[in-house]
């Protein structure tokens, strides 16, 4: 194992020791990680803010959001886009209500990289998607670009924020 430390926990926040659970604790940084749920199906439009299954590992969003590095910034750069801003504000989930797009550190953490197709821990991230996952940071280079992480790869990618991808 990869020297990972993890908790389940469920929605409200106290430690889940049974086969079900909505998020994960890292132990070592502290950052707590939503689980993807496969159960019923995916938004079929998660820019409407009419959102039926939140949790879904299907769901795909663009960048951008209230948590993205330079969206307040006085001279921003690209388009910053707020489809999934809406499914965080005001949840307790997992006894959280700050939730947000972790950077590229943060996501980068979670990575196994003894493990391929994907590239997480799936008995603690049991339905994770081999697609691509935002983090908040803009590239350096050019901030029409964000930062992903390729989860099936184990490796990081720098793409443009007008696509949807996981979060």
């Amino acid at each position: 194992m990869a020297g990972f430390d993890f908790t389940k926990l469920g929605a409200s926040g106290t430690e889940s020791a049974g086969t079900k659970w909505s998020c994960v604790r890292d132990n070592t940084t502290g950052l707590v990680w939503e689980i993807k749920t496969d159960n019923g199906s995916k938004d079929s439009d998660t820019t409407d803010n009419n959102h039926t299954n939140i949790h879904h590992k299907d769901n795909a969003y663009h960048w951008g959001g209230k948590t993205a590095l330079g969206k307040t910034h006085a001279n921003k750069q690209g388009t910053y886009y707020d489809d999934w801003t809406g499914l965080v504000d005001g949840s307790n989930f997992c006894g959280f209500t700050d939730w947000k797009v972790p950077n590229k550190v943060q996501l980068r953490s979670i990575v196994h990289y003894g493990r391929n197709n994907p590239a997480i821990d799936t008995d603690y991230f049991p339905n994770s998607n081999t697609g691509k996952f935002w983090s908040s940071l803009p590239s350096a280079l050019d901030s029409s670009r964000a930062w992903l992480q390729l989860p099936q790869q184990s490796k990081r990618a720098c793409s443009f924020g007008a696509f949807r991808s996981m979060i």
